[in-house]
């Protein structure tokens, strides 16, 4: 789709899942093309929403979601529920019991009011008409707004820019770990019942101010009503000094843990923010799994999180060890193609596309490893592809 829009001089991709119900941006900005993640693009939504708006409004938004929307709602005026758990069916309820009891969550209103759901996942909802996640609305609103932009000059990467500049900037990073297998599941449960039972004082450097565990009948969510709403409510929350905040919960429809990770500055350090949010993310990733006897240097959870944890782990101390001897004994640049033949076959397991699943991580060793420019232009001629 870039490439076409490339082609026919467009500055804007939008594209949907099949049943039209996630929503994908990206944008031409300064000659290159920006894609949007789940967090910004709900952002701008809920930005456009409330812009010009005059009458009441609520937004919802579920508790992984980047905490910039409840920013631009309480600025706006707009009522906000913001801590709901994941999934959309929880924003369609909100909308049921403003429709039939006039109030959800503490606040009051009705389902006419409603202005915008949000959740970090590329879903957004902006009617009370529909009752889930809908790309088609937000896409129409998104379109309309970077036309406006694009008359005065701007792009919707202009727009959000400042919003960060009038509401403070916001880092989210997710981190997955998939664990597959009857050994997988049990190591997703041994550690949500782990840190349950022990949660960290410490996580990354800063200390725990505040710990949630939406199991607990005597939190927030209140007693445990079934199977599902256990399912749900499998969530820890671990709010940290200065302001950030990490989330872990089970996937519910994959196997594998989610890590949401936020900190919060100013937009003129965000490049600061955001190398130490997603160095929170993994450092909490590392403890999580030294929890099931898993451990793993940084640069290996780089990896795509498309590789399950046990490839990581068996990458980065048997397959890359055994690259770099490859590559080494081959005498460097000589070794190249020999190393390209072994690596074939070692890769195999790993599925379609693994030497490009791999880069990022052995891209992050190059980083933090001095010297070997040999090697690393050895290792950059095999996997950079």
């Amino acid at each position: 789709a870039v490439a076409l829009a490339q082609e026919v001089g467009a500055n804007l991709v939008m594209a949907c899942d099949p049943d039209a119900d996630r929503l994908g941006l990206v944008v031409r900005h300064r000659g290159a093309w920006r894609p949007m993640n789940g967090n910004e693009l709900g952002a701008l939504v809920v930005d456009t929403v409330l812009k010009d708006r005059d009458a009441p409004a609520v937004v919802f938004k579920t508790e992984v979601t980047t905490s910039l929307i409840s920013r631009i709602a309480t600025s706006a005026g707009a009522s906000l529920v913001d801590d709901l758990l994941v999934g959309f069916k929880y924003i369609g309820a909100g909308i049921r019991e403003l429709e039939t009891e006039g109030s959800f969550a503490g606040v009051s209103g009705s389902a006419k009011e409603f202005a915008c759901g949000v959740e970090e996942s590329h879903g957004v909802l902006v009617t009370s008409e529909v009752r889930d996640k809908d790309a088609a609305g937000a896409a129409l609103l998104l379109a309309e707004r970077a036309s406006l932009e694009a008359q005065a000059g701007r792009t919707l990467v202009d727009t959000l820019e400042e919003i960060w500049r009038v509401h403070g900037y916001v880092s989210n990073r997710l981190v997955s770990t998939v664990m597959r297998g009857a050994l997988g599941r049990s190591r997703i449960e041994a550690i949500q019942a782990h840190l349950r039972e022990n949660p960290p004082a410490v996580i990354g450097g800063r200390a725990v101010v505040e710990f949630s565990d939406h199991l607990n009948p005597a939190g927030r969510f209140g007693e445990i009503v079934s199977g599902t709403d256990a399912a749900s409510r499998d969530v820890l929350v671990f709010v940290l000094e200065g302001g950030a905040r990490l989330i872990l919960r089970p996937s519910g429809t994959e196997p594998k843990t989610k890590v949401y990770a936020e900190m919060l500055g100013a937009i003129e350090d965000r490049e600061r923010i955001d190398v130490a949010c997603q160095g929170l993310a993994v450092a909490f990733v590392q403890d999580m799994l030294e929890c099931v006897g898993i451990e793993l240097p940084a640069w290996a959870l780089a990896i795509s999180d498309l590789v399950p944890v046990e490839q990581k782990q068996h990458f980065a101390t048997e397959l890359f060890p055994e690259l770099v001897r490859q590559i080494e004994m081959g005498g460097q640049e000589s070794g190249t193609t020999g190393a390209d033949r072994w690596l074939n076959d070692a890769l195999a397991s790993y599925g379609r596309d693994a030497r490009a699943l791999v880069w990022p991580g052995v891209l992050a060793w190059m980083g933090v490893t001095e010297g070997r420019t040999n090697l690393k232009r050895c290792l950059e001629s095999l996997l950079s592809r």
